[in-house]
This record gives structure tokens, sequence and C-alpha cells, in this order.
């Protein structure tokens, strides 16, 4: 497990993609933004990965029912530079969520003051994308 790792995930109804990422890079936590309709999901995936030998810490922050781009930008945004404040290394999975948050988490992620590692999760190829934010992740052999 890598101890300085935070996935930053938009949780949406379907989670294979939001697990996956979990089993893989194995981060110390969890950062979930969630719909009052999707919140119950994050709970589930951190029990399936605490039942697949992948305990995490886990912290959902509740989004409105239906986010635009602009709060989800501010949700990973503030999500990113509290894991660098704790000296964390932040990761964005901008797969899940409706289209327009996905974008917002990957607009976050892409910004010029933020640049972070992310990554879409392409459960029909079964492969990983490297969102292409920031350097390191295709090279990491993750």
């Amino acid at each position: 497990m890598s101890q300085s790792l935070t996935l930053i995930q938009l949780i949406s109804e379907q989670t294979m993609q939001n697990l996956l990422p979990v089993l893989r890079l194995k981060p110390a936590r969890l950062v979930h933004l969630a719909t009052p309709e999707t919140v119950g999901r994050s709970n589930h995936i951190v029990e399936a990965a605490r039942q697949a030998q992948v305990p995490v810490e886990a912290t959902t922050h509740l989004l409105s029912r239906m986010p635009e781009m602009p709060e989800t930008f501010g949700a990973v945004r503030a999500a990113i530079q509290h894991c660098r404040d704790q000296g964390q290394t932040p990761v964005v999975n901008f797969t899940g969520g409706t289209k327009l948050m996905s974008i917002g988490a990957f607009s976050a992620a892409l910004n010029p003051n933020h640049r972070t590692l992310s990554l879409y999760v392409d459960t029909a190829d079964e492969v990983f994308v490297d969102g292409r934010t920031a350097e390191g992740l295709a090279d990491s052999g993750r």
C-alpha cells in the first residue's frame, strides 16, 4: 500500500470503475465525491476493498444532487490541495459521476496551479488510461 497516495474519486451508481483503481493502486486514503443518490455506494466500495485485503481510510464529501462542472472542479481542487498540505500524493479518478462531473474533475487535475496525476477507467476494454494531466502515472509502473 502506498502510505502517501490518496485516490480522489467521483462516485456513481456503477462502482466497478471506483473499486478497480483501489485494488490496483492500493491507496492509503480515499476521497469520495458523491451526490445524495450515490453516497451509499462509497461504503460499498470501502467494504469491498477491505474484503479484498486492501483496507483504506475513506472520507466522503457530499455534492449537490446534480453537480455541474464548477462545483466538482472546486471540490476536487480542494481535495487536491488538502492532500498536498498533508504531504500526500493525490491521484484523480475522473471516471465516475456524470459527464459534467468528470469534466470538472479532469479540469481540476489539469489546472496549471494544481497539475495532478489522473486516470480514467475503461471497463469495456479493461484498461486504466493515464489522464496525462501530470507526469508520473505512466512511468510509475502502476
